[in-house]
């Protein structure tokens, strides 16, 4: 049977040197005395022995697979240690391709650990349905997870978190095992980089599959604001969430490696979503500069408009929110547009906070229980003080949208050249 991991989460390679840590020679020969031999007396490690090893250690069981075949090596601590070996013979023809595919595959995963900075998961069980036991680990590596199983490698990136959201999910490496699933032969275990109380950003899933002597590996995610997650239904069948702005789901089969789409649902959601503003929209700057709305993150500053005292100044931005909407409203004024979401407020000096869907606007986010209706001809605030007026709305393709939750001053900012109101969602959810 196959053993599938799954991170939810965003590749090297291997080679002989790199000195010793303050552990000697001696120590470390000592230690790997209990590691078993071949015919010729050369120790060459088991994987199951790595987790328990120093890297001082590693690096002699790494390099004792190429000594074996007489490699003179350039680090004079190696020569000096295996050249006290009995089994040891210099050969001054040594060259790589005396190794087998199996040391090679050895030498990768030794490497691995000697490059790893945390053991995030390991298990000892039988995989694949030989009788023999299959010695699993994830470790994290640079940038990347490395996922061994048994002397297999599968890297996967590290997704990370992205900077929007660092203060609130601090914990994101949490991985360990969050499930396990047995269905018509399979096993599946589950892993999640992220911590379970964040719901930012959706979860990317890579699929590791086991065969018994080979890893593959299947991407599955979302990316779409508090969703990607997956549900195995114990009979073979995933379900990934989509999105929840609409409600959409996709259900997947996992066969010989290949994910195989069965059914794709989508249905109207039941809790609101964030107002929301398209990514392309230009958002002015604390500096005078423009930024598009999609490259914000928090720790920015934005020019920000204080609605009370009717005063600008620079603002701090302390939360965002990305989702998909697949129903949007193109605005237009004299000489400016914005494409948004139909509950998005804008700033009407004669009204106050207004938007074309005001009881839903009032429904779904905080500070807007005043919201009057926006209408056409109305005079919308704009830069340098300026008002505007709404000339006509649209229907616009929908799309990854993006707003500001909260301003650390005001009220509001400006989205190409047009007052818009941050929304902070009253559902604990973005959803339509």
């Amino acid at each position: 049977m196959n053993c599938v991991f799954l991170l939810a989460i965003v590749l090297l390679g291997c080679n002989e040197e790199s000195s010793f840590t303050s552990e000697g020679a001696s120590d470390c020969t000592e230690r790997l005395a209990s590691i078993d031999s071949i015919d010729s007396g050369v120790s060459l490690v088991e994987v199951e022995r790595l987790r328990r090893m120093s890297n001082a250690e590693r690096r002699i069981a790494r390099n004792a697979i190429f000594a074996q075949y007489g490699r003179v090596f350039k680090s004079q601590d190696l020569q000096d240690h295996f050249e006290a070996q009995e089994w040891y013979k210099p050969n001054p023809n040594y060259n790589d391709d005396n190794l087998s595919d199996g040391e090679r595959d050895l030498v990768k995963v030794i490497r691995m650990w000697e490059q790893s900075r945390e053991l995030l998961w390991h298990s000892s069980e039988d995989l694949n349905g030989d009788g023999e036991m299959d010695f699993s680990y994830v470790l994290e590596v640079d940038t990347q997870y490395c996922v061994l199983i048994n002397d297999q490698i599968q890297m996967i990136p590290n997704y990370g978190v992205h900077e929007s959201w660092e203060d609130d999910c601090s914990s994101a490496l949490n991985a360990g095992i969050t499930g396990k699933i047995s269905s018509k032969g399979l096993q599946h275990i589950v892993l999640s980089q992220q911590d379970n109380e964040c719901e930012d950003p959706g979860s990317n899933n890579w699929i590791v599959e086991y065969d018994g002597s080979a890893l593959s590996m299947v991407t599955l995610g979302s990316g779409d604001y508090n969703s990607g997650g997956l549900r195995f239904h114990g009979d073979g069948r995933i379900t990934l969430r989509v999105s929840y702005c609409p409600d959409h789901k996709k259900i997947f089969s996992l066969k010989g490696g290949r994910l195989v789409l069965l059914e794709d649902q989508l249905s109207p959601s039941k809790q609101p979503c964030a107002a929301c503003i398209s990514g392309e929209a230009m958002i002015s700057m604390a500096d005078g500069t423009t930024r598009m709305m999609s490259e914000l993150r928090v720790g920015m500053k934005v020019w920000a408009f204080h609605t009370k005292d009717s005063v600008w100044n620079e603002a701090e931005v302390e939360s965002l929110v990305q989702v998909r909407h697949h129903h949007l409203v193109r605005y237009e004024l004299n000489g400016y547009s914005v494409v948004a979401t139909d509950d998005h407020p804008f700033f009407v000096p004669l009204k106050g906070w207004a938007s074309l869907q005001p009881e839903k606007t009032k429904r779904n986010y905080s500070g807007y229980e005043g919201v009057h209706q926006l209408e056409e001809g109305d005079a919308i605030l704009t830069a340098q003080g300026q008002v505007k007026e709404m000339l006509s709305t649209s229907v616009a393709d929908g799309g990854e949208t993006y707003s500001i939750e909260n301003l650390a001053w005001g009220h509001g900012f400006l989205a190409n050249g047009i007052l818009v109101g941050s929304a902070k969602v009253r559902s604990p959810y973005a959803m339509d």
